[in-house]
């Protein structure tokens, strides 16, 4: 490990110990269309509602479980809703479970 004194004697050359910066550029407001996803608006809007119901669920204290029994769906895809996986689930599922909860 370096001193901090040879840190200093590289004062006016270039740090091999700092890498690059990158430019960064300011994002659309949609990831999913700025990494090039098909349909982003849809897949924000999945991905929208996927973030509500999860938030409901652990709002109301729920279970996966009683979450489960409350939407008449499996456990596994409670989990799949609270992990986010968006291709488990269409926009007219995610609606239905929006309904269900009220």
């Amino acid at each position: 490990m370096r001193k901090a004194y040879e840190f200093a004697k590289l004062k006016g050359r270039r740090n091999p110990y700092v890498r690059s910066l990158k430019k960064v550029q300011r994002g659309s407001g949609n990831i999913f269309g700025d990494i090039g996803i098909a349909h982003p608006e849809r897949v924000m809007t999945r991905a929208q509602a996927m973030f509500r119901i999860a938030k409901i669920i652990k709002e109301r204290g729920l279970t996966q479980e009683e979450a489960a029994t409350l939407l008449n769906i499996p456990q596994s895809k409670v989990l799949c809703l609270m992990n986010g996986k968006l291709s488990v689930f269409s926009l007219e599922q995610l609606r239905k479970i929006l309904k269900a909860l009220g």
